[in-house]
């Protein structure tokens, strides 16, 4: 949790940074009405986040729908998707980039471009909430592609079955 908050954060000042590098400004208002359109799409996002994670298993891993879990932990504050069948770690891979590409780095680049902060804050947050997916590519980085990993069912981790 900490360090999805450190790097909201550093992506909140690249924000800052890159409009104004690109746009000359990095002007924005905090409105009461901006601040819940900002948190309904930031829930919305999280939700898709998942879903993203969801197609990395299905079409990466061959992972059939009916053997993928997708919930929200509401003590812990996450929500989560899960297979229930093992993958190859090239497939979680995939699977854990997918949310990163779509849901944080995109709505990133394109807000920059467009000079929309709104999209770059959105964007950045989402940046900031990979970053378990990035512990867990960094842990499964030093295995082949083709040894398998099993997703544990109700917590953030995995365990790998070498060949």
């Amino acid at each position: 949790m900490v360090n999805s908050l450190l790097l909201s954060i550093l992506m909140m000042i690249m924000t800052a940074v890159l409009h104004s590098a690109f746009h000359g400004t990095a002007n924005f208002t905090v409105t009461t009405l901006g601040f819940i359109l900002f948190s309904l799409c930031l829930m919305v996002l999280v939700i898709v986040h998942e879903f993203f994670h969801m197609i990395g298993f299905h079409f990466a891993g061959k992972v059939p729908w009916n053997e993928i879990a997708y919930g929200v932990d509401f003590k812990k504050g996450i929500a989560y998707a899960h297979s229930k069948q093992m993958i190859t770690v090239k497939a979680m891979k995939i699977a854990l980039w997918l949310p990163f590409l779509v849901t944080g780095l995109l709505p990133f680049v394109i807000g920059v471009m467009l000079d929309e902060v709104f999209l770059t804050l959105l964007g950045a947050f989402l940046i900031g909430g990979c970053t378990g997916d990035f512990a867990f590519i960094f842990k499964i980085r030093k295995y082949r592609s083709n040894t398998l990993v099993k997703d544990h069912p109700t917590k953030p981790q995995f365990t790998v079955y070498e060949q």
